[in-house]
């Protein structure tokens, strides 16, 4: 069910979400679940919906990026929690910056938040519960979301 023929109504796409065994012998229930909240939609809401959510996975047509971002072996939790030092490097072109900017924003924001899920405090200040430190190049912040500005403090 990875790819489904481009054919399908959404409907169809849906329905299937909601019987395909994505645990191997059921379907995964977050799936099954978000699928029947689309289904409930009216026409009109439910088209709606589809249109923002495919503007937003756009991106992902490209078969470069497709491929890239299929498989990974890279651990978040690895840059601050290896045994040994974990180096990430985000590099992209200039001119591919404005195309990639969403995945790069992404990639930023899924880390920061996985890196600061949990932080303790003794005395007013922050506990380390991490072998290594995160840093994060200059302006960098910039391209995260207000509402992980929270983060800031976080050492």
């Amino acid at each position: 069910m990875r790819w489904l023929p481009p054919d399908l109504e959404i409907q169809e796409v849906l329905e299937q979400m909601l019987e395909h065994e994505h645990l191997g012998d059921r379907p995964h229930p977050l799936v099954a679940r978000s699928a029947r909240t689309l289904l409930n939609l009216s026409s009109r809401e439910l088209s709606s919906v589809v249109s923002t959510a495919l503007s937003f996975l756009s991106l992902y047509r490209d078969p470069v990026i497709a491929n890239n971002t299929s498989h990974s072996d890279f651990h978040i939790r690895d840059l601050k929690h290896d045994d040994d030092p974990v180096s990430l490097y985000l590099v992209v072109r200039p001119a591919d910056a404005d195309r990639l900017r969403p995945l790069v924003r992404l990639v930023i924001t899924q880390i920061v938040r996985r890196l600061t899920e949990r932080m303790d405090f003794e005395g007013g200040r922050s506990v380390a519960h991490y072998r290594h430190r995160l840093c994060l190049e200059p302006g960098t912040a910039d391209r995260i979301h207000a509402r992980d500005s929270a983060s800031a403090d976080y050492r």
